[in-house]
């Protein structure tokens, strides 16, 4: 299909989302049923900042992104960094050991997640990542699905020049940068290793990296009375 054509698809399919939802999630849903997937995420990915979820259809798309925003990896990395799209069979990568395949395995069951960069003038804005249980296949071949993400990109990034507000993770994103300056304080540590303290913290806990900052930002956390990110107090 031309671009057009999937422009004014992807425009039907977002009359069907509740308009009181955020464009993000607007978006993120039409494209899920535009590609027939189970469910979906957009996660963006601004230069010299972590990545980060800013919308998800579905509670397990939502734990799909934890996972791998906590780990630092999967398909979601691969393809910010590949500006290609990363595939992905959770039952099929197991066989290979890995920490981050068994997370998202217990997170979601049997998926193949699908991820998309959102690429916008040449520069990777974030992805588009979608899911399908039972290795079922997705309505779009592989280039369509791309035009796709890239027209979700450039929709994205035309509503933060017109109105950052619209974009409602910010705010929460805001708290996490925040915690891992406070990190940074406390450990005396870089930003880096903060952050990673941090994703440690969520994951020893099985929480998200939200929650764990909204607990150092409010105070009923602080690493420095802790032996390490995970919890233990000092004996």
């Amino acid at each position: 299909m031309d671009d057009v054509s999937i422009l004014a698809e992807l425009a039907t399919y977002m009359s069907q989302v509740p308009p009181s939802d955020s464009l993000p999630v607007r978006l993120c849903r039409a494209a899920v049923m535009m590609l027939s997937a189970d469910g979906g995420s957009i996660v963006l990915t601004p230069d010299s900042m972590p990545a980060f979820p800013l919308a998800a259809s579905n509670t397990v798309a939502r734990r799909i992104e934890s996972v791998q925003e906590i780990f630092d990896a999967g398909p979601t990395r691969s393809a910010r960094e590949t500006a290609n799209l990363a595939e992905v069979s959770v039952v099929t990568a197991s066989a290979a050991p890995s920490l981050v395949m068994d997370e998202l395995r217990q997170a979601a069951g049997d998926v193949t997640i699908s991820a998309y960069p959102m690429r916008v003038a040449g520069e990777v804005l974030g992805v588009l990542a979608v899911y399908t249980s039972r290795r079922r296949a997705l309505s779009r071949p592989p280039e369509d699905a791309q035009t796709l993400a890239d027209i979700v990109g450039a929709a994205l990034l035309q509503s933060m020049d017109a109105d950052p507000t619209d974009l409602v993770a910010w705010p929460a994103r805001a708290r996490v940068h925040q915690a891992t300056g406070m990190v940074v304080a406390q450990l005396r540590v870089s930003p880096e290793d903060a952050l990673t303290l941090i994703r440690a913290r969520a994951y020893a806990q099985g929480t998200t990296i939200e929650a764990v900052s909204d607990d150092l930002v409010s105070r009923r956390l602080n690493f420095a009375s802790d032996d390490d990110s995970t919890g233990r107090e000092r004996s």
